[in-house]
């Protein structure tokens, strides 16, 4: 009879570990772009990827004076990929081997069109439309450890009970 119950509480354990301790992050998604603003993060060592209407880029080597921004252009690494179109101003789930990646990045948005050839940006601030600064987010991440504890306890309660010989057994 014991038997009957393993199987069940196997399926709910592996459940409950796929959905268990996520971390999260917000976009904090700004409209209005300034260089004062880009020069905090770029000397927060923040990682900018560029959003064209056709692709993305990273931005390497990054000055930013009179109000325009100057960059080389090179491919964002596959493992940046994951999380690059997240959705604005939400709770956003990320691996915890990429959290501290996907942290530190900046996400510029850009209506122009990159071309295949271009190795090189040089735009005014202004003609960004949005930019996206990524963010811990630190509450969802600890309701989902807290909500993650109790549903382990109590399931753990409920083993302990049911095959165990407790008072739920049968």
């Amino acid at each position: 009879m014991k038997r009957i119950f393993i199987f069940p509480v196997l399926l709910i354990l592996s459940m409950l570990h796929t959905g268990c301790f996520q971390h999260f992050f917000r976009t904090n998604t700004r409209k209005n772009i300034d260089t004062a603003s880009l020069q905090k993060l770029l000397s927060a060592q923040k990682y900018f990827i560029v959003h064209f209407s056709n692709g993305v880029m990273a931005l390497n080597k990054i000055k930013i004076a009179d109000d325009k921004l100057e960059a080389d252009l090179i491919p964002v690494p596959k493992k940046r990929m994951d999380y690059i179109d997240p959705k604005p101003n939400k709770t956003n789930s990320v691996r915890v081997r990429d959290r501290a990646n996907t942290i530190m990045e900046v996400h510029l948005y850009y209506s122009g069109i990159l071309d295949s050839n271009q190795a090189h940006l040089f735009v005014p601030v202004s003609t960004f439309n949005r930019m996206d600064v990524y963010e811990f987010d630190k509450k969802s991440t600890n309701n989902s450890i807290i909500f993650s504890i109790v549903g382990i306890a109590a399931v753990g309660y409920l083993v302990v009970h049911v095959i165990g010989g407790g008072p739920f057994s049968y």
